[in-house]
This record gives C-alpha cells, sequence and structure tokens, in this order.
C-alpha cells in the first residue's frame, strides 16, 4: 500500500478511501467460497457425497437439477 500509494502520488486519505471502499464486495466474495468450502468438507467426512455419487450413477438427471 505504501508503495502504490507514493509511487501514484496519492496520499495517506485516498489509499484509506480506497481501502473501505473495497473491503464489503472481498468480505462477501470469501464468505460465499468460505460456506462453499465447508459444505464440501462435511460431505467428504460423512461420506454423503459419495452415497448420493453412487444414488445417481447411471441415472438420466440432469447434472443441473442435482445441484
Amino acid at each position: 500500500m505504501l508503495a502504490f500509494g507514493r509511487g501514484g502520488g496519492i496520499d495517506r486519505n485516498a489509499v484509506s478511501t480506497s481501502l473501505a471502499d473495497s473491503l464489503p464486495p472481498i468480505a462477501g466474495i470469501l464468505l460465499i467460497v468460505g460456506a462453499g468450502g465447508g459444505s464440501k468438507q462435511v460431505l467428504i467426512d460423512t461420506g454423503i457425497g459419495t452415497v448420493i455419487a453412487d444414488a445417481v450413477n447411471g441415472s438420466s438427471v440432469s447434472v443441473l437439477v442435482l445441484a
């Protein structure tokens, strides 16, 4: 931040404002990715993922419907 601020001729307040404006969208993305990773790990640890895969293996159900 120091290098980009000084290199771009931006003062401390402008860098602070830029960071404050960029954090809310990033936080939402991190929450969504973290929740997806947590759900994946629960499916793997409990073995439900394998059960679901075996149940739909060879069926004609669309992948979009399964998701």
